[in-house]
């Protein structure tokens, strides 16, 4: 059994590599089970935390589903748009709209503070040991307090910061505060946000990077993907592409596996670079992979969704929606959810995947 790892800025505490618990991962063939409308079109990607899914859309609402009783948990409504995903916290969920307001919610939807920006946000928010981190396309980068957003201190680059920001402990566990963006750095900041030295990636970085131990796993704009010793503060290995990297990198013991923008799915061994497979999509697709036991899922920019077995990438299933696939798929165990999008009525739709046989067992 394969237990892939995986950490994006949005869903984790710390940005780093953590297992995913044993399951089962999806068995195909799959069919829709059920389905929940809401108002507006999703944000990708939707994240999950226990029996409950949470996802924004462009209609300014911010939404919980409870996965095990089929229906929305709650839902929340912000005064403008959104245009970019939910980050969740130990506790909390955020999010931030168009007017660079950012909103902390409980994990029953009520609103704890709210901050606006003068700055617009970019990059993920993310909540590290009772601080969230917010990075502007200024190039600040704000440290506030979780319970009540009001600001620690802020970091000045020179240009936009959109990593996130993630958290390392050198060999003499002193803590570093890592972020990056558009001047193709790697910063260092120390615990009060003084910059404490920095690393050349070779290009503007627009992703999350994947932190595991002391290595640095980053894509960068110049389509490059690198390992970084943050030890030793050099680059490992570094392997061209054909494509920038278009989605967040997810592990497991021996491989790195990614998107591009063309729709390749890669996987690099995790000690040398070397490409072990590659696969590529129907369509071009940036949403998120979605390791399921042994499985790496994706959905393209189509209406196809793709399951391959992660240690030689054959195909293991697939699914075809008859509409274009607006989301990454999460994988929910009985279910498999995806998104997607009615423009004439401006409604989404979250639908159940599910094992055709547990459906028909359940009716």
């Amino acid at each position: 059994m394969l237990a892939l790892m995986v950490c994006t800025a949005a869903g984790c505490g710390l940005l780093s590599v953590q297992p995913v618990p044993p399951a089962s991962g999806p068995a195909f063939p799959l069919i829709p089970a059920l389905s929940i409308n809401y108002s507006g079109q999703v944000i990708p990607p939707g994240l999950k935390d226990g029996h409950y899914y949470y996802f924004t859309t462009d209609s300014g609402r911010a939404l919980a589903v409870d996965v095990r009783r089929q229906e929305i948990a709650w839902e929340f409504r912000a005064s403008f748009p959104i245009s970019r995903p939910v980050s969740l916290g130990r506790e909390c969920v955020y999010f931030v709209d168009d007017q660079n307001i950012v909103y902390c919610l409980d994990r029953s939807g009520w609103v704890l503070w709210s901050r606006g920006f003068s700055a617009t946000v970019a990059g993920p928010l993310q909540e590290i040991e009772g601080r969230l981190y917010v990075g502007t396309e200024q190039g600040s980068l704000y440290c506030l307090q979780a319970e009540s957003g009001l600001e620690v201190w802020k970091f000045q680059a020179k240009a936009a910061l959109r990593t996130g920001a993630l958290l390392w402990r050198d060999g003499q566990g002193r803590p570093y505060i890592l972020c990056g963006g558009d001047e193709g750095k790697l910063f260092f900041l120390g615990e009060g946000g003084q910059l404490r030295g920095d690393l050349d990636c070779g290009g503007k970085m627009a992703l999350p990077p994947l932190l595991d131990k002391d290595r640095l796993y980053v894509g960068t704009e110049g389509q490059m993907f690198l390992c970084l010793d943050l030890q030793r503060r050099r680059t490992r290995w570094r392997v061209r592409l054909t494509g920038r990297p278009a989605s967040p990198a997810i592990a497991d013991r021996k491989r790195i596996l990614f998107l591009t923008a063309q729709g390749v799915l890669m996987s690099l061994n995790k000690r040398s670079g070397e490409i072990l497979w590659w696969r590529t999509l129907s369509s071009r697709s940036g949403y998120d992979l979605e390791p399921a036991d042994g499985q790496v899922i994706a959905t393209s920019l189509g209406s196809h969704l793709v399951s391959f077995d992660a240690r030689d990438g054959r195909e293991a299933g697939r699914f075809q929606a008859g509409r274009e696939l607006r989301s990454n798929p999460v994988w929910l165990r009985p279910y498999l959810l995806v998104h997607v999008y009615n423009p004439q009525n401006e409604e989404g739709t979250l639908i159940f995947l599910q094992r055709k046989e547990e459906n028909d067992g359940q009716k």
